[in-house]
């Protein structure tokens, strides 16, 4: 289980959908699978139901958004 981080440094090298993206950036169930629908966002299916994460993907991936 993932705790609300501070730093990067703090994630899993993998971190599940829900409930790890809630929980280390303080999201909503509906809002992580929001961010999995995204083109672009880096998740990764493993097997028929779960989706991953990758720490370094993930974090590359927020350097390149704006607002």
């Amino acid at each position: 289980m993932v705790k609300q981080v501070k730093d990067f440094d703090d994630l899993p090298a993998a971190i599940t959908v829900w409930p790890g993206l809630g929980e280390a950036f303080g999201l909503s169930r509906a809002s992580c699978y929001s961010l999995v629908k995204q083109s672009g966002f880096p998740a990764v299916r493993v097997g028929r139901r779960k989706i991953i994460v990758p720490k370094d993907r993930l974090i590359e991936w927020l350097k390149n958004q704006t607002i």
